[in-house]
């Protein structure tokens, strides 16, 4: 055995063990695991020692209930013997696919002062009432340290006793019928492999040899869980998982024809039948609807980016929101999270989605969560790659159990499915099994394992496969007569992949690779974005919903704060006829929903706003409890979901992108506390926001908030770089808009819901300017039948201009402010772009043609010159300009601000003195 290998925990033999139980009474450091499985064993042995007093009654003649005494002595022995199995015999379990195993003596020679011969009760484990103590070892191993065994320490003692009812009663027989069925899995799964390896000899596949067990685990997934589970059968399955295994996944569970991975290994563009870059074979997804018992059951397998556990939080999202859109339980629809043990435990997005399962707003009623333990990372062994025994021990604080089982015993993994099952419909909660397996191959198929873990893969190769072993044992089981069975089962599934690489080699030239999307195969012109669409409000509708949202409920005693609130803009309302940001965007959100949109907004502390200018949410100061006045529209409204997210913005930012993803007609908006938050979830943005649709025709149309302004709050809280999100643009891939007034952003969101095709649009949102006064738009505008405007200009268009300054946003403000005050006032006009991509060019070259006196172009921006629009800008328009656009902001510089207030507002004078005092060229 590789000792330097499985020594982390993963599979434990018994002379280490002992070595182990050495340390820890000598108080040398051990690991906490293990100090809390020899604190237990002793506490078992000095509770055994204290029934010495029991045996010393029996002795004493004239004691006259030595029956009752006997039975109770018997009772308690039996009953630490289990507790000890129950919680910690997933220690010494034969879950190793590469260990062999022999008894472990431990328990017998260390339990000392027990005797394995003293009787104790079996409770009900053997058919006799009482038994010697080494019997009831004997089948507590056998339940507890076998190929399937269960961690439950850190569970509920209601969710403990449920799992210890499985273990212990539940029949580990399977009719012929399975095990044939799930054989047939097995050779589908190993004779894919083979058959690539041979037909495509040497190219990327990230092969799952070694951990087959996967797929017949998968095809009982969907058999027992759609239809043995009788109170609530599952109808969808949506599953995600990285590169390792995932093309056996495709065509054996998820049904995608065979031929069409070998159209992929070929490499040839034109297969595609999709005009854009798209992605590797190993990261598509696919949708399937599967028949069980007569019944359909929808299959859906999300595309995956090389950042291997991304996808969790998505899938999530796409669960729940296809839980919320059906008319069936919650339970119905099942999240399934295929791991690998190097990324399960290395990478913090698993920890952040583990956290999101049983919040309110993200929780999908369990997951499950199924770990393909090569035990081995890339090249990395376990003790490089984390500081726990387990790789699943990040899951530790959400308290449910871990089902470890041997890769190389089918029947077990079957089990360790419908016990998972099991515990997730009872409680609602997620389920781990760790399948214990090996990687046959390198990371790749180019790749020499044998150079970094030379003992480790020289183990590996003597290895029968598991189809081999899975053949022994059925012949074993039912006989020699079950070979001519097997042997035509093994005949079909070599048939079939011959057939499909015979339709594959004949008709490679003719047949287009099918797109299978899991979002909407449709693409968008740029017209077509830049299209406006009618935004606008009746009077009366205007009306209608402004009492609604300004309005204070009877009998609502709300918080100081919140009356003055809608005080004043209830007076701004009236006195001014004016709306500001927050009310503006009130006003489209209640809009949307009493047209039938429903609305989901979340983030950290989103329904009061991060500058408490939101407050969509009250509470009574009284009694406590809580009103929302876009809940109170009308009695056929939308629904809304308003959530504060846990402190995260990498996991819940892929949970909103999947909810979106799936969620019909439903305006998803994910808000960062500041802009720049959103750097914690740069993964999101780069691998499925920017780049989901011309990678695998992906789409969702979700809406992120970023706050973005300077106002001297520091180099942490100023910008939202909005270069990044330009970097990001092309292709029509999403809108990146930076609205001016609060009408311009309530149009935005009503357009984006309108559209025929809504693509992710980033909106820049301001912090200053929520309560400025100039940022405030007239009620009648909300009524102009127009949508959201490309390009701006000034009220009053100075066509005599000798200096056209462009700009984008909050600077606008600044700008006017610094112009009321300049001498040369009438030289300057102004175009504010508020969509930044896609730059709608045609209508910018038309109002620059409207100022034929100027000789100066002007990008104003508040960033530094290295960052904000000014590179793409300037990249846009350098053809199209008549003379070169000149730049006036902040100078070039590493950190986004200074944190000093002072010097910020020094900063920005200086740049509008700057503006205003150039001369012409």
């Amino acid at each position: 055995m590789n000792h330097e290998f499985w020594e982390q925990g993963n599979f434990v033999e018994s002379d280490w063990l002992e070595s182990m139980y050495g340390q820890f009474l000598q108080g040398e450091p051990i690991h906490s695991s293990w100090k809390h499985f020899f604190s237990g064993y002793q506490m078992g042995i000095a509770t055994w020692s204290e029934s010495s007093y029991l045996e010393e009654k029996l002795k004493d003649k004239s004691v006259v209930d030595s029956k009752e005494i006997n039975e109770l002595l018997a009772e308690k022995r039996g009953q630490l013997l289990i507790n000890v199995y129950r919680s910690y015999g997933y220690l010494q379990s034969r879950v190793s696919p590469l260990t062999s195993y022999t008894p472990s003596s431990f328990l017998s020679e260390k339990l000392n002062p027990l005797n394995l011969n003293d009787e104790v009760s079996s409770f009900g484990l053997l058919s006799e009432k009482k038994v010697s103590a080494k019997r009831l070892m004997e089948r507590l191993e056998e339940i507890y340290c076998g190929p399937l065994a269960v961690e439950t320490i850190t569970c509920s003692p209601e969710v403990q006793e449920h799992v210890w009812n499985l273990m212990e009663k539940t029949s580990r027989l399977f009719s012929q019928e399975d095990l044939l069925e799930s054989y047939r899995d097995i050779c589908k799964a190993s004779f894919f492999e083979e058959f690539l390896h041979v037909k495509f000899t040497g190219q990327k596949r990230f092969s799952l040899e070694g951990g087959e067990a996967l797929v017949p685990m998968l095809e009982y997934l969907v058999s027992v869980g759609s239809g043995s589970q009788k109170n609530c059968p599952i109808v969808e399955y949506v599953f995600g998982m990285s590169h390792r295994g995932r093309l056996n996944v495709l065509t054996n569970v998820m049904s995608k024809p065979s031929r069409y991975i070998f159209m992929e290994f070929e490499d040839n563009f034109s297969y595609r039948g999709v005009d854009n870059v798209g992605d590797v074979k190993y990261h598509k997804g696919y949708v399937h609807n599967k028949l069980v018992d007569g019944k359909e059951v929808r299959l859906t397998l999300l595309p995956n980016p090389s950042h291997l556990e991304s996808i969790d939080p998505v899938v999530e999202g796409v669960v729940l929101a296809k839980q919320k859109q059906s008319t069936l339980e919650e339970k119905q629809t099942l999240a399934v999270l295929i791991h690998g043990d190097a990324a399960f435990s290395g990478q913090g997005v698993v920890y952040e989605t583990l956290q999101l399962s049983a919040v309110p707003g993200y929780a999908t009623s369990g997951s499950l969560h199924i770990v393909v333990n090569n035990g081995i990372g890339f090249t990395a062994m376990p003790k490089e790659s984390r500081s726990t025994p387990y790789c699943t021990d990040v899951a530790k604080m959400l308290g449910v159990p871990v089902f470890r089982v041997n890769g190389n015993d089918i029947p077990s993994a079957m089990l360790a499915i419908s016990f998972a099952l099991d515990v997730r419909n009872n409680f609602g909660c997620d389920v781990i099994i760790d399948l214990c397996c090996y990687r046959k191959h390198g990371h790749n198929e180019s790749d020499d394992p044998s150079v970094t873990a030379p003992s480790l893969y020289q183990g590996i190769s003597q290895q029968p496969t598991v189809r081999e072993l899975f053949r022994e044992k059925l012949i074993h089981a039912f006989g020699q007569e079950l070979d001519n069975q097997l042997s035509f089962i093994e005949e079909s599934v070599r048939a079939t992949l011959k057939k499909e690489y015979d339709i594959f080699s004949r008709d490679k030239e003719v047949e287009q690779f099918p797109i299978s999307s899991c979002g909407f195969c449709d693409r968008l012109s740029q017209g077509e974005i830049l299209a406006e669409v009618d935004t606008s409000l009746t009077s009366q509708s205007i009306e209608f919903l402004c009492n609604k949202l300004l309005g204070i409920p009877e009998g609502f005693s709300p918080h100081r704060k919140i009356s003055a609130l809608q005080e004043k803009r209830w007076k701004m309302l009236m006195a001014n006829r004016e709306l500001d940001w927050a009310t503006s965007e009130a006003l489209a959100f209640s809009s949307l929903l009493v047209d039938g949109y429903s609305l989901r907004l979340s983030g950290q502390d989103s329904p009061r706003g991060t500058f408490s200018q939101r407050q969509l949410i009250w509470v009574d100061i009284k009694n406590g409890n809580r009103y929302c006045s876009l809940e109170c529209l009308s009695p056929d409204q939308g629904r809304v979901e308003l959530y504060n997210s846990p402190l995260s913005e990498y996991a819940v930012l892929g949970f909103e992108y999947g909810y979106a993803a799936s969620a019909e007609s439903t305006l998803v908006l994910w808000e960062a506390q500041f802009g720049d938050f959103s750097n914690g979830a740069q993964i999101i943005f780069d691998q499925y926001i920017s780049s989901g649709i011309q990678k695998w025709d992906f789409h969702s149309n979700l809406v992120l908030l970023l706050p973005h302004g300077y106002e001297g709050q520091g180099p942490e809280h100023s910008s939202a770089r909005i270069e990044r999100y330009l970097s990001l643009a092309a292709e029509w891939n999403f809108k990146v808009i930076y609205p001016s007034t609060p009408v311009q952003y309530f149009r935005a969101l009503r357009q984006h819901m309108k559209s025929r095709l809504p693509v992710p649009m980033v909106i820049f949102t301001p912090k200053g300017l929520l309560r400025h006064p100039l940022c405030v738009s007239k009620i009648e505008e909300f009524s102009d039948p127009v949508g959201y405007q490309t390009l701006l200009e000034d009220d009053e268009q100075n066509t005599a201009a000798t200096t056209l300054v462009l700009c984008s946003g909050k600077i606008y403000y600044d700008y006017l402010e610094a112009l009321n005050k300049s001498s040369r006032k009438g030289e300057f006009a102004c175009i504010r772009i508020e969509s930044l991509y896609p730059l709608d060019m045609t209508r910018l070259i038309s109002l620059v043609t409207k100022y034929p006196r100027v000789s100066r172009y002007i990008w104003l921006q508040e960033e530094p010159i290295n960052m904000g629009a000014y590179d793409y800008i300037y990249m846009s328009l350098k053809n199209f300009l008549k003379e070169e656009l000149f730049f006036v902001g902040r100078p070039r510089s590493s950190s986004t601000a200074t944190g000093s207030a002072r010097l910020s507002k020094q900063e920005l004078d200086t740049l509008m003195e700057r503006l205003f005092s150039l001369k012409e060229q």
